[in-house]
């Protein structure tokens, strides 16, 4: 199929992917909810109902096969996660087949990256890995399975052959990204997050610890001192360039420039220093 839109006037428009994803998010958002509201209403007045709750499944279950034409990976991810979302409440193993499918698209995607530009921090971190956003979205409907799911990847991470520089890379790039995503879960899942956070001691320290705790902490700030304190004991024997970044948080810093990166955070306007955490 060509990637392209054609309309009635005979010209050709680039982006069909985004078009359908568009549309996909302007029906299917209604239908589901537009059915619940009104169908009382429906059933009093004995109208039959254009838009009911099977029509709408089955829309959700044709706009999945349909990703299977996108060309762009992220578009098909991120449709799949939001009628995953939608059908979960109907068809919970589709659903998570659904998941599971975006999951694998996801590991691919990551591969693909990886051998693009497999030591760039910075521009690596500027394209989001999409298994992280499949497992955000799976821990909102099934947390001990986005568990499962962290695990198995951080496993195949761990068990690539990789020269010893990229590898060490790699390691300081998951531990930015499982904080990233934790921060991300504060609002949403506070558990899950914590889960992230605490997968993230196994890996280098760097400034996103440091904006996870200030993130935590405006919303549960004897939470961030104690996961400062569990951040404090598992860094306190790792070099010196990993233990600095850990200075900012208890003197409510707002960046640290003795580090290897120069970083910069949001103090919480309502954040209280710790004295006990300064000694």
């Amino acid at each position: 199929m060509h990637n392209s839109l054609h309309f009635r006037n005979g010209k050709t428009y680039p982006g069909r992917e985004i078009a359908i994803n568009l549309l996909l998010a302007v029906c299917i958002l209604g239908v589901i909810p537009r059915e619940v509201l009104a169908q009382s209403k429906l059933a009093a007045s004995g109208k039959s109902p254009h838009c009911n709750r099977d029509n709408g499944i089955e829309m959700i279950k044709q706009q999945i096969d349909f990703t299977k034409t996108f060309k762009n990976s992220i578009q098909r991810i991120t449709v799949l996660i939001r009628a995953a979302d939608l059908l979960w409440p109907y068809e919970q193993d589709r659903a998570r087949a659904v998941l599971a499918e975006a999951f694998e698209l996801a590991t691919e995607n990551e591969k693909e990256n990886e051998q693009k530009d497999p030591q760039s921090l910075i521009l690596r971190l500027q394209i989001p890995d999409q298994r992280y956003v499949v497992i955000r979205a799976v821990a909102k409907r099934d947390s001990a399975w986005a568990k499962k799911l962290m695990q198995q990847m951080l496993k195949l991470d761990a068990e690539a052959g990789e020269p010893s520089a990229t590898k060490n890379f790699n390691r300081l790039l998951t531990a930015v990204r499982l904080l990233d995503s934790a921060n991300q879960m504060i609002s949403t899942d506070i558990s899950a997050a914590f889960v992230l956070a605490r997968t993230s001691l196994n890996y280098p320290a760097s400034g996103a610890l440091i904006r996870f705790l200030y993130r935590l902490a405006e919303v549960n700030q004897p939470a961030a001192d104690q996961f400062y304190t569990q951040a404090l004991a598992v860094y306190g024997d790792k070099p010196m360039r990993e233990f600095l970044y850990l200075q900012a948080y208890p003197f409510a810093w707002r960046n640290t420039v003795n580090t290897p990166t120069f970083e910069s955070y949001i103090v919480p306007a309502n954040f209280t220093p710790n004295q006990s955490l300064q000694r």
